[in-house]
């Protein structure tokens, strides 16, 4: 686990080995973790990947901490399991809508994004259902107009194909 300053510098704050990535092996680590935090301080946001067993985990825990999805992690996902539906070209335009969407400013500029994603979607199904079984009902953790999303410090806005 990392910290990170107000300032966007990142400090290592724990590290541990787990024998499994389940929910009681992320609920052990993170109590563990909080037990070096004395109340009432402990980490306001938490960031996280999209790892089902983590966000499990991190409600149990540090239920009074607003939880949230990395969009660099969430960008590796969309690459990982959209890219191969598209040619280059078509790939990073699509990739473009994305990011647009990702980074509305308003509920009314989110939904003219969305439907431009969508219509852009219709030759590329198998992108869209990703889209929107797996990312779009988590919009309010990932979208800047519909929650505090947050972002590794290491993120790309262009990642590659």
């Amino acid at each position: 686990m990392v910290g990170q300053t107000s300032t966007g510098h990142t400090f290592s704050l724990a590290f541990c080995y787990m024998e499994q990535e389940n929910d009681n092996g992320y609920i052990w680590a993170l109590q563990e973790l909080k037990m070096l935090f004395q109340p009432p301080i402990i980490p306001k946001v938490i960031i996280m990947d999209c790892e089902p067993a983590l966000k499990i985990a991190i409600e149990l825990v540090f239920n009074s901490s607003i939880h949230n999805y990395c969009t660099w992690h969430i960008s590796k996902n969309l690459i990982q399991n959209c890219c191969k539906h598209f040619q280059e070209d078509d790939w990073k335009d699509y990739q473009t809508s994305w990011n647009l969407l990702v980074s509305s400013k308003s509920t009314e500029e989110y939904e003219n994004n969305l439907e431009k994603i969508k219509e852009k979607s219709k030759d590329y199904s198998g992108a869209w259902a990703y889209i929107s079984n797996n990312l779009l009902p988590f919009k309010k953790k990932v979208c800047h107009c519909l929650g505090k999303p947050a972002s590794s410090p290491r993120k790309s806005s262009q990642l590659p194909c």
